[in-house]
């Protein structure tokens, strides 16, 4: 099977975990499949920065990762403080790191190992909980309309900016991180997101976008996507590996799959509830 087809193939199993996740609208399920997710992106994230030789608390990092989704999973349940608390938890987990690094016996590379494994908590743990944050956005019954509106939409981008600039793309967009990475592609990817924002306007009435909002909103998500693309590529070249994984043929590992959606989905969060629902 070639790489084109592999990709297919690993995409296909994708969208159908994560429909299950998006559409049964079980707590349970939905909280067990977000620490599935985040367990397995905390473990690249910290094998990754043990491949440069710092000595994160990986699994200190790990299991604040999990405590933040699952504290978030629940609270969303509860009331609307769920975003308030999660700050706090990321901070006390911050905080954690300190404290724990005061108990390792050698004093060689503390700030490299404090600030990794914080990195982590924020890149993994805070960002994904966003994720999480529109699954439950409004109600249960109700958040799946927006967390699959935001995923379309960012998986739109990725497909778009594939495909255009694999076709037309001349021109390097940042060929020190990413090679194959072209301007072309990236206005594909915006293209790609628009259109996925126009496919929630005209078919998803439950989010409730504007035919300004769908564009405006398309295109800010189309860039960063790219960035988000573009700032795991940056940490795997400074860990010199080619993808965080090969847990999924022809496309990686898990955060070569959650690249753009970590740095999405605060964007695409935010707007719905300042902005759209304001």
């Amino acid at each position: 099977m070639d790489n084109l087809g592999k990709r297919l193939f690993s995409s296909a199993i994708l969208i159908f975990l994560l429909l299950l996740l998006i559409f049964f609208d079980n707590t349970y399920l939905i909280i067990g499949g977000a620490v599935a997710f985040v367990f397995w992106s905390s473990v690249e994230f910290y094998d990754l920065v043990q491949q440069k030789g710092i000595k994160a608390s990986k699994w200190y990092g790990t299991i604040c990762n999990i405590v933040i989704i699952i504290v978030v999973g629940v609270l969303c349940g509860i009331n609307e403080r769920a975003l308030s608390l999660l700050t706090w938890v990321f901070l006390f987990a911050a905080c954690g790191a300190f404290v724990r690094q005061l108990f390792v016996a050698s004093t060689n590379n503390a700030i490299f190992g404090i600030s990794t494994t914080i990195l982590g908590i924020f890149y993994v743990g805070y960002l994904f909980s966003f994720l999480v944050l529109l699954r439950f956005f409004q109600s249960i019954s109700i958040g799946k309309y927006y967390l699959f509106s935001a995923v379309m939409m960012i998986k739109f981008s990725d497909a778009f900016a594939f495909f255009i600039g694999s076709v037309f793309g001349k021109h390097r967009l940042n060929a020190r991180l990413s090679p194959k990475k072209s301007i072309e592609g990236l206005i594909g990817g915006i293209i790609g997101s628009v259109v996925g924002g126009l496919a929630t306007y005209f078919f998803i009435k439950e989010v409730g976008f504007s035919l300004f909002d769908a564009i405006i909103l398309g295109c800010i998500i189309g860039v960063v996507a790219e960035i988000g693309d573009l700032s795991e590529s940056l940490l795997k070249r400074d860990a010199e590996i080619k993808d965080s994984k090969q847990l999924f043929p022809g496309l990686g590992g898990m955060l070569d799959i959650l690249d753009s959606p970590l740095l999405c989905a605060p964007v695409f969060y935010f707007y719905v509830r300042y902005i759209l629902n304001s």
